[in-house]
């Protein structure tokens, strides 16, 4: 990726978290950013195929967050408290702004099939990693509790800006889930 695609790039996705998709126009991308429009144009030949380019890097970009985290814990439990903990620290700080998978999925229409495919993708692998450590602490049904959990993370990141979740309220109640789906949360 060059200086100035990067530039476009980083510009867009500050953009995007601030005001969504629809109310940011390539203008201000353009003159944000501070390139040509020929520049913008170039790298990106549509405002559909920057916000692809968005949404990939912005995946890219929590999935290392992410994994970073999760790879200090230690024992599978503390790796899916982490996951936890993660989506309440990123859904409660003060330059958070919203999901911008949520803002993509509410804003563009249908006609933008790829970004959809973006989004299941980034969605899938949230779901993967939870059902992974869930089937590694042996639950009962961890497809099942792999959804359960990641639609809470994913509702904290809808709902944060009205009422932030309880991080040590929230965790106590995922241990007695897990509790109930016979789980050793020591593993």
């Amino acid at each position: 990726m060059t200086q100035k695609q990067s530039q476009i790039l980083s510009t867009a996705l500050s953009l995007f978290h601030q005001h969504g998709f629809s109310r940011t126009g390539v203008d201000k991308i353009i003159s944000t950013s501070n390139v040509a429009k020929m520049t913008f144009y170039k790298y990106f030949p549509s405002k559909t195929s920057l916000i692809e380019d968005c949404l990939k890097e912005e995946s890219l970009l929590i999935q290392n967050d992410l994994t970073h985290r999760m790879n200090r814990a230690s024992g599978h439990a503390e790796k899916l408290k982490a996951f936890f903990q993660w989506h309440v620290e990123f859904s409660s700080s003060s330059h958070f702004k919203g999901c911008l998978f949520n803002k993509a999925t509410i804003e563009c229409d249908d006609e933008y099939g790829s970004i959809f495919k973006i989004i299941h993708r980034h969605k899938h692998w949230k779901l993967e990693l939870v059902k992974n450590l869930l089937m590694a602490l042996q639950v009962s049904d961890p497809a099942t509790l792999a959804h359960l959990l990641v639609n809470m993370a994913e509702g904290m990141l809808v709902n944060a800006r009205f009422k932030p979740m309880d991080y040590l309220n929230g965790w106590t109640v995922i241990e007695n889930l897990m509790s109930s789906q016979q789980v050793g949360l020591t593993a």
